[in-house]
């Protein structure tokens, strides 16, 4: 069985449902079933059972001594319980002592009225009187505790016998240990499973260990919360550095990018200068061409021929520097 949600109510409405059934029943009484009424309001029953138990400790209701069928609690309304007590004490015919007609009669009369003035004559007796009051009194309290205690042993004598089953398994021999946490989840665990209906291990097992259970549980939720967001910011801060590492490198291979290119540049320049035609050196280069071709011309006719391959071989010599350094072969 699924385990049911857990709501909120409010406690006003079970007090108004338990007047409800008070004002319906004749004997003006409420046996109440705690998985029923749960069940009504959609909540569990040891928090019914719980807001029961608030109302009767404010005083909103009155458990009954009594039970009623399945050992189910009876509950009354307070006003209700002391017109009850009132009416009976007023049923209840006053007792006058009168003398009689006999001697035996009188004198037990005048005994009475005499031990009354010395109960208000003699202070000591009057404080054996007050001893006596009070030790009834303290009586009462006593049994009155002894009934609550009884009620506590009937309420829990249920889940007593279910947790009887479990230590009958253990040797009567062994000595006894506080278990752990993960021992104590494990034996709520396995007499939940023998248990037929949730309910009855919800109504009668101790709540200590479902409030563990429940403890241990928001405390691994908040764990793991918070876990979580650690793994997160650690996961954000790795890419923020990876980020910054990236951006580190590029910087570097743009700066290095950009040396390469300004030596490349520099460079270029000055292939640049070197080859770079000089308008002067042609006009000078064209002038030793146009003076070799003078003197050759300014020669004797019969010079001429002699000095024709001398010539030949300068004025080849200067055209090919001139071309040469035209093209940008040689410097």
């Amino acid at each position: 069985m699924s385990a049911m949600p857990h709501r909120k109510i409010n406690r006003d409405d079970v007090y108004k449902e338990i007047v409800n059934m008070i004002e319906q029943n004749d004997r003006r009484e409420a046996e109440v079933s705690i998985t029923d009424l749960a069940n009504k309001f959609g909540i569990q029953g040891p928090t019914m059972d719980y807001h029961l138990a608030k109302l009767v400790e404010e005083g909103k209701l009155v458990i009954a001594p009594k039970r009623g069928k399945y050992n189910r609690k009876i509950y009354k309304i307070p006003s209700e319980v002391k017109n009850d007590n009132m009416s009976e004490e007023e049923k209840q015919p006053t007792q006058v002592l009168t003398p009689s007609e006999s001697q035996e009669s009188y004198d037990n009369y005048q005994d009475f009225l005499a031990s009354l003035t010395r109960q208000f004559d003699n202070p000591d007796q009057k404080d054996e009187t007050e001893d006596l009051m009070e030790s009834q009194i303290s009586e009462e309290d006593y049994q009155e505790e002894q009934n609550n205690t009884l009620e506590n042993l009937d309420n829990n004598y249920n889940g007593q016998e279910i947790q009887s089953q479990t230590k009958e398994s253990t040797p009567l021999g062994s000595d006894t240990k506080e278990l752990t946490l993960d021992e104590k989840i494990e034996r709520f665990i396995k007499t939940s499973n023998q248990l037929p209906d949730a309910h009855m291990l919800l109504e009668h097992e101790d709540k200590e260990i479902l409030a563990v259970m429940n403890e241990t549980i928001q405390q691994n939720i908040l764990y793991l919360q918070d876990l979580s967001q650690q793994l997160t910011t650690i996961q954000n801060k790795e890419l923020i550095q990876h980020l910054i590492d990236d951006r580190k490198r590029l910087e570097e291979q743009i700066k290095r990018l950009e040396d390469e290119v300004e030596v490349a540049r520099s460079q270029a320049k000055q292939v640049e200068e070197q080859f770079e035609i000089d308008p002067q050196r042609i006009r000078f280069m064209q002038q030793l061409l146009i003076s070799t071709l003078d003197d050759y011309l300014n020669q004797p006719n019969q010079s001429l021929a002699l000095g024709r391959k001398d010539f030949r071989n300068k004025m080849t010599k200067e055209i090919n520097d001139l071309v040469n350094y035209a093209l940008k072969i040689e410097k």
